[in-house]
């Protein structure tokens, strides 16, 4: 616990958390650098993370996603129950290119009437708990997903992101968005709205 102290009339004193009191002359300049000090010390942690968390991004549970460059519309689930993040693909393809694994696959768009074709390097495998509905493997826990990175714009903001592929045409959206990534753009999700912003970077430049 801190302590601001008077001494007498030409020196006061402060105590930091029972720390060695050091005295400092009533002067002016002295007084402000103190009393700034203490206040410091004394104001509540809320006031800070209130201040960090007016810097963010308010979201609804559901918001609209660009995938880039491709600009292929789509609403996507930001869940924060989810590490990671995940993306509709039917009909996967494996192929190689200069000794690099890419994958073919279709995925849904919300402004055409038919899949479109998208082509991505093979990142990486992940390790996701299975759902109720996958067949895979029946004694199995976990499935084996391919992840894939993808560039996006959600609400201005334009970032590199990356998402396992699965079929999600039995979910309500296409897209997932876990915390990992949700943390990295800088969001708070607002679980009682949806559709709050417009996946524009080319009118807001993007970020």
């Amino acid at each position: 616990m801190s302590s601001l102290s008077y001494l007498n009339d030409d020196c006061f004193a402060v105590d930091f958390a029972g720390s060695q009191t050091k005295c400092y002359r009533a002067q002016p300049s002295s007084l402000i650098v103190c009393l700034a000090l203490l206040l410091g010390l004394l104001l509540p942690h809320s006031v800070f993370a209130e201040a960090t968390t007016s810097k963010l991004s308010t979201l609804g549970y559901v918001e609209d996603v660009m995938l880039l460059p491709e600009q292929i519309h789509l609403q996507a689930k930001l869940d924060t129950g989810a590490g990671m993040s995940s993306l509709h693909a039917a009909n996967i393809q494996y192929t190689t290119r200069a000794d690099e694994t890419w994958l073919r696959f279709t995925t849904t768009d919300s402004q055409r009437s038919t899949p479109v074709v998208l082509e991505r390097r093979l990142q990486r495998y992940a390790k996701i708990l299975k759902r109720s509905d996958e067949t895979s493997d029946e004694n199995a826990s976990h499935s084996r997903r391919p992840v894939v990175e993808v560039d996006i714009c959600l609400a201005g903001i334009r970032t590199t992101i990356s998402v396992n592929l699965i079929d999600r045409a039995e979910f309500a959206y296409p897209m997932l968005l876990g915390r990992s990534d949700l943390k990295k753009i800088g969001v708070i999700v607002d679980p009682a709205k949806k559709q709050l912003q417009e996946a524009d970077c080319q009118q807001s430049g993007g970020k």
